[in-house]
């Protein structure tokens, strides 16, 4: 099994004030940067197989506390992606609480297309796609990998065998750490939104962890 980590990047002033999007320019804040360094303490002796990250700068920006983690650094991929959010991009949330697609996008989250946007569905494909395909390039190593909240979401809902319109019946805090063991037979998910800044030792046999099986 390869064993990935999937990280959401650390904090930017837009979370839960507008919708960021694939909108560039986007840096993590204050508290982000710190959160960032957090987490190259809490990596310090994890060594990996490959580090991916979004191209966004946010993704970038907490994909760089691990670039000593990995000989080969940081690899960017387009398929990490934010969820593209099209014409709501830059939208404050109160202006989308007024919008009567936005109400059905998050209450039919598997069948609402977001206005120039997105299918959900095309959000996991393109995430699911991306995991399975690197487990079959690097099976049994180490893998991180650093995107967006839905991006995780979807993946992991995937994974779990969660419908789309569940999504947000689990959180993916900034900066969190989801586990999930991948090979060509099975999916184990052996941790969700671990968000504490000790270190931690996610790559123990399957076994001795708690874990879901999708």
């Amino acid at each position: 099994m390869t064993t990935f980590l999937l990280i959401r990047h650390c904090e930017v002033d837009a979370n839960g004030r507008y919708i960021a999007g694939r909108a560039p320019g986007l840096h993590l804040s204050a508290a982000g940067e710190l959160h960032a360094r957090h987490l190259a303490s809490r990596f310090a002796s994890v060594k990996l197989d490959a580090v991916y990250s979004s191209p966004l700068e946010r993704a970038r920006e907490t994909a760089a506390a691990l670039a000593a983690c990995a000989a080969s650094g940081i690899q960017l991929e387009d398929e990490l992606l934010e969820v593209d959010f099209g014409d709501w991009t830059g939208l404050t949330f109160d202006v989308l609480a007024r919008d009567e697609r936005w109400r059905r996008f998050n209450e039919r989250r598997s069948m609402t297309r977001i206005p120039g946007g997105e299918l959900a569905i095309e959000t996991q494909t393109r995430a699911v796609t991306f995991l399975e395909r690197v487990a079959r390039q690097i099976p049994n190593g180490r893998v991180a990998v650093v995107t967006h909240g839905d991006v995780i979401r979807t993946a992991i809902c995937f994974f779990l065998a969660v419908p789309l319109d569940m999504i947000h019946r689990f959180e993916i805090a900034t900066g969190s750490v989801s586990v999930a063991e991948i090979s060509a037979d099975t999916t184990l998910v052996k941790c969700l939104n671990d968000a504490d800044f000790e270190p931690k030792n996610w790559f123990e046999p399957s076994g001795t962890s708690a874990s879901v099986r999708g």
